[in-house]
């Protein structure tokens, strides 16, 4: 945004704005989201859908904003006014009612002398820095305020700054701390251009070096250097929005005014460029800032789970676009749990976010999953273990001591029965008379013949089944019969190895 004096005029009328109505301001930044909350039971691979609305507020509710400063000798009025007026900013920033977090950046230049791209200078003296984080993003406004009065001054060299690796950090390094959901804003006061091959791309014809900026390992032409367009884009795709507090306006050797050029680099990440004094300088800097936080259209506007949570949730439409401050757009939300999900209670936040990562509302979602349990075999047995007397006949068996974990009506399917001793293994023509000595298989309930041979160590049905809840696998167990040998003690039979079907003649 180029500032001009009509610009300058309606800045002061938001600033005025925000002052005086900063109560109203705090209701504009109050997302809207409804249901703010969906509670459910679910079961694995089950879902439910919910009408889900999203007011776009005209403030975000959340933002982050950085100041950073250059150091050089020229910036010393600016620096002065900083210290003095830090925590008036601040609480005017704060009427707006939006939860800012504050942060602060320092940097002089790389304090060395470069030759690239046709420009040989020494960027910055022996005692400047090209880059310092001097707090993280924080809500501690003394900390803030503590760590832009410890900032001193530093010299410079030539006039460019390295102003490239200061928007670099600003995506680059972690410990800024940027808020999930927050409005990301690096405002940078500054007076000059940056370092970079050319200058004139995108903005005008020609080259204007002003050297390569030699990036972290300050050495200059490698990989690590930055490129000016590179690095604004990379803002932009990080989400954060550069506004620029220019202290003068001046002529660049291409004619044109250099906020012309500030004006497109801001303009690549949503910012814009103003035109700052130390004597206006908390005018200027709330009025940019807040002008950084109204939303204009919003675009790309989805729904977005926590992290761990993303295949939860879906949404139709997958997102909308081009939508208005004021306007309420409805998702038709399903949150699914996925198929092998334990039992346990699972909750999450679902945000709508924009297409810069800027959260308009949270939703609150606490999905108790309920997993049903497969029939527990533990304690199945037979309804009788002992055969006696071994008088040929049938009897029948059921399978008793199955349970559900979940009270599920349990069904049991009698899959097979074996024995090990064939079914002509009694002495004389019984052995085929009597022949097969099993029955049931597809029923709940086994038949099974008492009968054994006559070699002293009885003889042992294995009888196997299905338990089925109609909802899970069924699951497999099996029991024991056994027919004795004679009454002696115990009912004692040996199983020899299930090598035989019962049901069939062998």
């Amino acid at each position: 945004m180029r500032n001009n004096k009509n610009i300058k005029g309606r800045i002061t009328a938001v600033l005025f704005a925000v002052v005086m109505i900063g109560s109203v301001l705090a209701a504009l930044a109050s997302a809207s989201i409804s249901p703010d909350t969906v509670k459910a039971e679910l079961s694995p691979c089950e879902s439910i859908t919910v009408v889900k609305e999203v007011t776009i507020p005209e403030l975000p509710p959340k933002a982050d904003v950085v100041f950073a400063f250059d150091l050089t000798g020229s910036m010393g009025g600016i620096i002065g006014a900083a210290k003095s007026n830090a925590s008036e900013i601040m609480t005017a920033l704060d009427a707006t009612g939006v939860d800012i977090n504050y942060g602060v950046m320092s940097y002089m230049d790389y304090p060395d002398r470069y030759d690239s791209c046709g420009y040989n200078r020494t960027y910055g003296s022996g005692r400047d820095y090209a880059y310092s984080l001097n707090e993280s993003l924080t809500s501690d406004r003394t900390a803030v305020e503590n760590a832009i009065n410890a900032l001193s001054l530093g010299s410079g060299g030539d006039g460019p700054q390295d102003y490239t690796r200061i928007f670099y950090e600003s995506y680059a390094d972690p410990s800024v701390g940027w808020r999930s959901g927050a409005k990301r804003i690096l405002i940078n006061f500054g007076d000059n251009v940056p370092h970079d091959c050319n200058l004139n791309e995108g903005v005008t014809t020609g080259t204007w070096s002003t050297g390569a900026d030699p990036g972290r390992n300050e050495t200059i032409l490698d990989a690590d250097d930055l490129d000016l367009q590179t690095v604004l884009a990379a803002m932009n795709a990080s989400g954060v929005t550069l506004i620029e507090c220019h202290t003068a306006d001046w002529t660049t050797p291409s004619g044109l005014s250099v906020l012309d050029y500030w004006d497109y680099w801001t303009g690549i990440t949503g910012g814009g460029v103003y035109i700052t004094t130390a004597g206006t300088l908390v005018d200027d800097v709330v009025a940019a800032v807040n002008a950084g936080l109204t939303v204009p259209k919003v675009n790309g506007l989805h729904l977005e789970a926590s992290s761990g949570f993303e295949s939860w949730v879906s949404s139709v439409p997958v997102k909308y676009d081009e939508v208005n401050p004021g306007e309420t757009v409805t998702f038709e939300e399903t949150i699914h749990v996925p198929d092998g999900t334990v039992s346990g209670v699972y909750t999450f936040t679902v945000s709508a976010m924009d297409n810069k990562g800027v959260s308009y509302g949270d939703q609150s979602v606490t999905i108790t999953v309920i997993v049903n349990e497969p029939p527990d075999i533990s304690d199945a047995h037979p309804s009788i273990d002992c055969l006696w007397p071994p008088n040929h006949k049938f009897v029948d068996i059921t399978i008793e001591g199955v349970t559900d974990p979940d009270g599920d009506n349990v069904t049991i399917t009698i899959t097979n029965i074996t024995s090990d001793e064939p079914t002509a293994s009694i002495d004389g023509a019984g052995g085929d008379k009597h022949a097969p000595d099993a029955d049931g298989v597809g029923t709940d309930t086994a038949s099974v013949r008492a009968e054994r041979s006559g070699n002293e160590d009885g003889r042992v049905y294995e009888i196997t089944f299905l338990a089925s809840d109609g909802i899970n696998e069924p699951v497999v167990g099996t029991v024991q019969v056994k027919v004795p040998y004679d009454q002696s003690g115990e009912c004692v039979s040996i199983d020899s190895g299930q090598n035989y079907d019962a049901t069939q003649i062998n």
